[in-house]
Formats: C-alpha cells, sequence, structure tokens
C-alpha cells in the first residue's frame, strides 16, 4: 500500500510539473500560434470545397491531360516523320547542295560546272518528289489530322478555363 501511495504522490508530482509548464509564457503562445495555424488550415480546407475552386482544379487537370496527349501525339508524329527517313535525305542533299557550291566555286573548267549544276537539280527535283511522296503518305495515315486533333483539343481546354 506505502508503494501505491509513493506512485500516487509521484504521479501527482509530475502533473504539477505539467501543469506548471504549461502555465509558462513560452507555452501559451507556442499553444496560441499552434491553434492559429490550425484554424488557417481549416479556412484553407473550407475554401477548396468552394465550387470555383473545384471548378478551376478539374480545369488544370483537364489541361494537363490534354497536354500530356498532344504531347504524346506530337512525339509519335515526330516518331513517324523520323521513320520515313525523309529528315536523313533533307539532310544529304543539303550536304549535296553545299558541296556542290563548293565546287562551283573551286570549278574552273566549264563542263565539270554544267555536270555539278545539273547533279545539283536532280537532288533538288529528288527532294521535292520525296516530300511530295511525303505529304501524300501523311495524309493518308493522317499525321496532320492528329497534329490538328492535339491542337484544337488545347484550344478547347483553354477555353474551358476561360470560362
Amino acid at each position: 500500500m506505502v508503494k501505491k501511495l509513493s506512485e500516487i504522490k509521484e504521479t501527482a508530482s509530475d502533473a504539477v510539473e505539467i501543469v506548471k509548464a504549461l502555465g509558462q509564457p513560452e507555452v501559451a503562445k507556442s499553444l496560441k500560434e499552434i491553434k492559429e495555424i490550425s484554424d488557417t488550415v481549416k479556412e484553407i480546407v473550407e475554401s477548396l470545397k468552394d465550387p470555383a475552386i473545384v471548378r478551376n482544379i478539374e480545369n488544370v487537370r483537364l489541361a494537363a491531360e490534354a497536354a500530356q496527349t498532344a504531347a504524346s501525339r506530337m512525339e509519335n508524329s515526330v516518331l513517324k516523320i523520323k521513320e520515313t527517313g525523309i529528315i536523313e535525305e533533307a539532310k544529304q542533299t543539303l550536304l549535296t547542295t553545299r558541296e556542290t557550291v563548293d565546287s562551283i566555286r573551286k570549278s574552273a573548267q566549264s563542263s565539270e560546272l554544267v555536270e555539278t549544276m545539273k547533279e545539283m537539280v536532280a537532288s533538288i527535283k529528288d527532294l521535292v518528289t520525296e516530300v511530295n511522296v511525303l505529304v501524300t503518305q501523311s495524309n493518308k495515315s493522317g499525321i496532320f489530322r492528329e497534329v490538328k486533333e492535339a491542337v484544337q483539343e488545347g484550344a478547347n481546354v483553354y477555353r474551358n478555363i476561360q470560362e
């Protein structure tokens, strides 16, 4: 029994120390700041329930989805264009043209000049033909349609956000 009384006395003593500590100005100040923070958090949570805020958050989500979709479509379009090889061929044609122009500057014989000019014109004709084929294939495969749809989707999201 003495042991229990000693424990009760010790517990009561600890409780008194806690109450004393709670009465100190620093603790009261800290508790007041905690209450202010809690009130601010409650206000923020309530403001997030406002229909206008909910609509804005939804619009931001839709805009992010539309941007992701547009990015994916653009990436697919770029990959399809790269698969055709037209970019590499255009690069090669430009290099050939540059070499031809350099060759013309250095060339002293007129027959060489005429021949290189013919080659350059033929290369340009081939490039134009390939570009025409690419545009025709793109129209058939729908690459331009996909890009147009992505742009329209982005415009729709922008209009939704404006509303």
